[in-house]
């Protein structure tokens, strides 16, 4: 008898165990934090101190050529790191309770970063072209950027006889196409070919601001 009843007890101990041993749900309750008057302003107030630094930066910036592909390259990437961050910052502005009287400084943000574009972006796109060259010449493919502002790409290579080639090369170079909002490429498979293929490209004017994440544009 002794025997069954320390059995039971034990058997009621080890479940008991297990049943402890259950996961419990832990419900953790979200932390809202509410600024206060005093503090919203102090934000607003160190948002527009931050525009106003980078509006000077804005005002001076311009592109410059260089000769050394490479150093052409990485300046590009530069100066469209540099355009994009310019328009992330004045699209924070939705955070902020901007008032009446602020409006006008945004408003010369937005118009001295509109003409920082409009003088960049021609210059980034002229050297675009030999950092082009010197990525495909050993394809046999020759790349130039023409016309007004040079806003088309020209290639000419025996590659794009076929198809597929121009597919490929289209897919591989469309981010930097669009970020630099190049208007049209052009694939011709020899100098003066009279039939090509083209890609008319739907990108914004040099002037519109707008924030790009990879080839996809929200104007502000």
């Amino acid at each position: 008898m002794l025997k069954f009843i320390a059995g039971v007890i034990l058997i009621v101990i080890v479940l008991g165990w297990f049943e402890n041993d259950e996961p419990k749900e832990v419900v953790v309750e979200p932390q809202i934090t509410v600024l206060s008057a005093e503090e919203k302003a102090l934000e607003k107030d160190a948002y527009l101190k931050s525009l106003s630094d980078d509006l000077e930066h804005i005002k001076s910036t311009t592109a410059t050529m260089h000769s050394d592909a490479g150093e052409a390259k990485l300046h590009i990437n530069i100066m469209l790191a540099v355009l994009n961050n310019y328009a992330a910052k004045l699209a924070e502005q939705k955070k902020y309770d901007v008032d009446q009287s602020d409006l006008a400084f945004v408003a010369e943000y937005k118009r001295e970063l509109s003409a920082a574009q409009a003088r960049v972006l021609p210059v980034l796109r002229d050297q675009y072209g030999p950092v082009l060259r010197a990525a495909l010449w050993e394809l046999d493919i020759a790349a130039k950027t023409i016309g007004k502002g040079f806003r088309t790409i020209n290639f000419v290579g025996g590659a794009f006889a076929a198809n597929r080639n121009i597919k490929e090369l289209q897919v591989q170079f469309f981010e930097s196409f669009s970020q630099l909002r190049f208007k049209r490429t052009q694939y011709r498979w020899r100098e003066g070919a009279d039939k090509y293929t083209y890609y008319d490209l739907k990108t914004p004017d040099d002037t519109v601001i707008g924030t790009w994440n990879n080839s996809s544009f929200v104007a502000l």
